[in-house]
């Protein structure tokens, strides 16, 4: 095994496996899609945002209700608040597609430019357009209630001595690693003409604090275009810990006008509670990093991401790459190590694919092409199985010793009532994290007890060609009897 240096601590308890590599990922990137630039021209359709239409009032309470939106909760800083007492399955708060951030909003407000970029980007980048348009802005009375930089709890905005909290954690590897890649997208974005766009108000700050808010609070709705919608009021569902409620969008009445609403999740809204979503079940790693939020009793919804490669160093390495691109796989997955869950089918044939060594190695001969990812789908030998059991748990065992703290010493933090918010967030993620790599070594570890249980691709072959079962005695030929052909009487002249 190769480990990514400076992730996995000790590589002396990986230097039995030397053929694979394998790395940390993040738990995951700001962006819910793909990367932000993209070279190629993306056909859109060409409908433009009715901006004109939009109606600008002092309140964002009023421009909500002059702007076809509906609402029985108010705005805060905490969120959306209920206005009355709501039941589950009613509808907290809806707006007009007409009001949202969307692929053709940005198209509109930015021209052609907007489709250089992938939805997301264009999304944020309109809003660092309307907010440097200041009162004039169409937008500007939600534009106003968003947070600031300081005010977000990503850990993107945290301070360097709050991410020491989150030390050993993947969050922190993917801090790191969104730093770096959204520094690289503003520059190629200043070269591509953004600066003159969007004035001076077009920093490397002000584009983290965008990218980091569409992250967060945009919705995703696969049948509309473009797939993402920010709507405005309703994006606070998406502050604070995450509640039964669920944000979607919708065609409503006989004419089917597009809008995004919030539903009551189960058991109502008491007036004056708050009103959220669920989050789509994310571990509380990916609630922090995309939210700046987590339960503080999601011990148990935890997950340490981690992804799995052909080392370079692989002599069979050409032979790999070439199966995993033939059956349309990446050279690269990331397993989520959970406090709930094991590896997909898919994870495994991948990994015993990595791990295919000695022996087994024939297996990649160029007669067997097209058929090896589906012997990959089952044990193929003992060895195999047994290198890529141990494989993980290494990369479990190395993930660990990357922890600073005691799952006691973190109790403490979540019960001794003087902590700060961002402390208990860490010390949540850091607790989730090491019960799902824990959960992951026992599980693993009972898997090698039953390692000579399994059948393996010798057996299933011969069973394929009817060669597992007894010998009859006409197939048993005697190694003392002359069997040439000139030797058979009946061949003789």
């Amino acid at each position: 095994v190769m480990p990514a240096m400076g992730f996995l601590g000790a590589p002396s308890a990986l230097s039995s496996f030397p053929l694979q590599a394998f790395h940390p990922a993040p738990a995951t990137l700001l962006r819910v899609g793909a990367a932000a630039l993209r070279a190629p021209r993306v056909a859109q359709r060409t409908e433009r945002a009715p901006l004109a239409g939009l109606r600008c009032s002092a309140g964002v309470q009023a421009w909500l209700a002059e702007n076809g939106g509906k609402a029985m909760c108010s705005s805060s800083v905490a969120g959306l608040v209920a206005t009355t007492d709501l039941k589950a399955g009613e509808e907290a708060c809806s707006v007009s597609i007409k009001s949202c951030f969307t692929a053709a909003s940005a198209r509109a407000a930015l021209s052609d430019l907007a489709d250089t970029v992938d939805v997301e980007t264009a999304i944020a980048l309109q809003l660092l357009f309307e907010k440097s348009k200041g009162a004039s802005s169409a937008w500007a009375p939600w534009v106003a209630t968003l947070p600031t930089r300081d005010e977000m709890q990503m850990p993107y905005f945290w301070s360097a001595d709050d991410l020491l909290l989150l030390q050993g954690t993947s969050v922190l590897d993917a801090v790191e690693e969104n730093q770096e890649a959204l520094q690289e997208e503003f520059d190629q974005l200043l070269s591509q003409g953004w600066g003159a766009k969007l004035g001076d108000e077009f920093t490397l700050e002000a584009y983290e604090w965008a990218v980091a808010l569409v992250a967060a609070r945009a919705l995703f709705a696969p049948k509309f275009e473009g797939q993402y919608i920010l709507a405005p009021f309703v994006d606070g569902a998406y502050v604070g810990p995450p509640t039964p409620g669920v944000a979607e969008f919708f065609y409503e009445g006989m004419f089917r006008e597009p809008r995004v609403k919030v539903t009551v999740g189960a058991g109502g809204v008491k007036k004056g509670g708050r009103v959220g979503v669920a989050y789509d079940d994310k571990s509380s790693s990916q609630m922090l990093l995309k939210h700046g939020v987590t339960g503080l009793d999601g011990i148990s919804n935890g997950a340490y991401e981690v992804s799995f490669s052909v080392s370079p160093m692989d002599k069979y390495r050409d032979d790999k790459l070439d199966i995993l691109e033939m059956n349309k796989m990446s050279e690269k997955i990331t397993i989520a190590f959970s406090a709930n869950d094991y590896l997909t089918a898919e994870d495994t044939a991948f990994l015993r694919l990595v791990c295919l060594q000695g022996m087994d190695a024939f297996l990649l001969e160029s007669v067997f092409r097209n058929e090896v990812w589906s012997f990959m789908q089952e044990p193929v030998s003992e060895d195999n199985e047994k290198m890529m059991l141990d494989t993980l748990i290494a990369t479990c065992e190395g993930s660990l010793e990357g922890f600073v703290t005691s799952d006691s010493a973190d109790r403490k933090v979540l019960t001794g009532g003087d902590s700060t918010l961002r402390a208990q967030y860490a010390a949540v993620v850091r607790m989730s994290e090491k019960a799902a790599l824990k959960n992951t070594i026992l599980i693993l570890e009972e898997e090698v007890e039953t390692l000579g249980e399994r059948e393996y691709y010798q057996q299933r072959r011969l069973r394929a060609l009817g060669l597992d079962r007894p010998i009859d005695e006409s197939e048993i030929v005697d190694p003392d009897v002359d069997i040439r052909r000139e030797n058979l009487p009946f061949t003789q002249q």
